[in-house]
């Protein structure tokens, strides 16, 4: 599978972009849309969530392994 762009929801835009350009050193823009982060060949854009959104998302490498968790 190939992951080419996702659109995710955040309360805080300028936090998300502090995080993407500061610690993970990628690419971001404030645009109309959103934040906007390029990671390798996926395109995250980032909206402003509504105040009360109690979502949350987790993100991890996963890597290949013949063993069964």
């Amino acid at each position: 599978m190939n992951i080419t762009r996702l659109e995710l929801l955040t309360v805080d835009l300028q936090a998300q972009k502090a995080f993407y350009l500061n610690v993970q050193e990628l690419p971001v823009k404030i645009s109309e849309a959103g934040l906007e982060v390029k990671a390798g060949n996926t395109e995250i854009l980032f909206t402003q969530a509504q105040p009360d959104f109690e979502g949350a998302y987790h993100f991890s490498e996963i890597g290949l392994s013949s063993e069964i968790l």
